[in-house]
């Protein structure tokens, strides 16, 4: 009965999330690089920040894309004119250290696993939710993993990672996800 609450559950929180997912034909089969933007584009509805993360109710969500141009170009397109509770979305693509500590969501590829440990180790206790696609990210101590498997988009969630700061990721997308690092 769990597995079937969870499964109707997945449904109804995909079909939200690729609800922003548009292409070039109705019928088409929304591409990798488009489910991880999509996600991500997401993740505001079901995260909550400390209250200086967002000083203004007008203040910019910061969405950071770093070694992944593909899912940076989807999450542009995706992502213009978009706010979410008033908070528009903005996109920094390729960010400093100094920038990945300003931004509210970073989102990591696989081309550089190095780089991706040293960036979320810097960024322990920050308020930065930090999302990745590798199979190292979670062991890595980042947050939510977007794996690929049998051709699908499967959330893994670290809860200990997100212990260590002041975010607050809404009980819905954690039962949703594969949980690591932590119990429900």
């Amino acid at each position: 009965m769990l597995k079937l609450l969870r499964a109707i559950g997945f449904f109804l929180l995909a079909l939200a999330l690729f609800s922003s997912v548009t292409t070039s034909r109705a019928d088409s089969t929304p591409s990798e690089p488009q489910m991880k933007a999509a996600f991500i584009l997401n993740f505001p509805k079901y995260v909550e920040w400390p209250p200086a993360s967002l000083a203004s109710p007008s203040s910019p969500i910061l969405v950071a894309i770093l070694g992944d141009d593909a899912v940076a170009n989807e999450l542009a397109a995706m992502s213009e004119g978009k706010s979410v509770d008033g908070h528009p979305i903005q996109l920094l693509r390729n960010p400093t250290l100094a920038q990945c500590l300003e931004c509210h969501i970073l989102f990591l590829g696989s081309a550089e696993p190095q780089k991706a440990a040293e960036i979320v180790g810097q960024l322990k206790s920050a308020s930065v939710l930090t999302v990745g696609e590798s199979d190292q990210f979670i062991e890595q101590g980042g947050m939510i993993n977007l794996a690929l498997r049998e051709r699908r988009i499967v959330l893994e969630v670290n809860l200990e990672a997100t212990r260590q700061t002041e975010l607050h990721i809404s009980s819905k997308l954690i039962a949703l996800a594969k949980v690591r690092g932590g119990k429900k």
